[in-house]
């Protein structure tokens, strides 16, 4: 309610002809951005994969993993210390990543991607508790990895006025297939058997990332040096 009396305010300041900004279609914001997006092939190609990669890998742990669990691994307990590791490891790796900076930040975070799979094939086996617990510890420190580096790539490359945009069909490209997977994995499992689908996800989520690598800019880009600070500039 709040926000929607402050937008009645707004509307009805009789602001400046120098203040007021020219309106724009959604369509045309939707089409500026798609051209801006198209552009840069390191950007559609790895929202591309990642379509694939979070409706493959993240999909089938979330839906496949708690069953496996319950199976063969002693329960909810179980699950839990495997959700615990994978939080651990994002942890780690978020810290690590405060000293570590790879030159080619695009290539490190793709390569990164393929450590994913690591609770797939655990699960798929299913292996002991303690493989399943260091993969999801592992897969936590890879997903870190990745998320820092492309969140990193997207500031340094995409102009402060477009960044938002850009993040939208980011977002939305990653997402778009999850729901169909998340609705899908359950009957797939119960016609071929959890273990094949867990196998499969994994063979897919490397297969959508592999071809990524055959972009030049994602194997060249480089992390740009640091500007000096304008602060420390003005004390020199």
């Amino acid at each position: 309610m709040t926000y929607g009396f402050a937008a009645l305010a707004i509307g009805a300041m009789n602001l400046p002809r120098s203040l007021r900004i020219e309106g724009s279609t959604m369509l045309h914001e939707l089409r500026v951005g798609w051209r801006d997006f198209w552009s840069r092939t390191w950007l559609w190609a790895i929202v591309l994969q990642f379509g694939f990669v979070l409706a493959f890998e993240n999909a089938a742990v979330m839906i496949l993993g708690p069953t496996v669990a319950k199976e063969h691994l002693g329960g909810p307990a179980a699950w839990g210390f495997v959700l615990t590791a994978t939080s651990v490891g994002l942890v780690v790796s978020g810290l690590l990543m405060l000293r570590w900076r790879p030159r080619r930040m695009l290539l490190t975070a793709t390569l990164s991607v393929f450590l994913f799979v690591g609770p797939l094939l655990a699960l798929a086996g299913p292996a002991p508790l303690v493989v399943v617990i260091a993969a999801a510890f592992v897969s936590g420190l890879a997903y870190e990895i990745f998320g820092v580096l492309w969140d990193t790539t997207m500031q340094q490359e995409i102009p402060q006025e477009r960044l938002s945009r850009l993040s939208a069909y980011d977002a939305l490209g990653s997402l778009a297939l999850t729901p169909f997977a998340l609705a899908a994995l359950g009957p797939i499992a119960g016609a071929f058997g959890t273990r094949r689908t867990l196998l499969a996800c994994a063979v897919l989520t490397i297969v959508a990332t592999a071809p990524v690598l055959l972009s030049r800019d994602v194997r060249t880009l480089e992390r740009r040096a640091a500007a000096p600070k304008d602060a420390e500039a003005v004390v020199a």
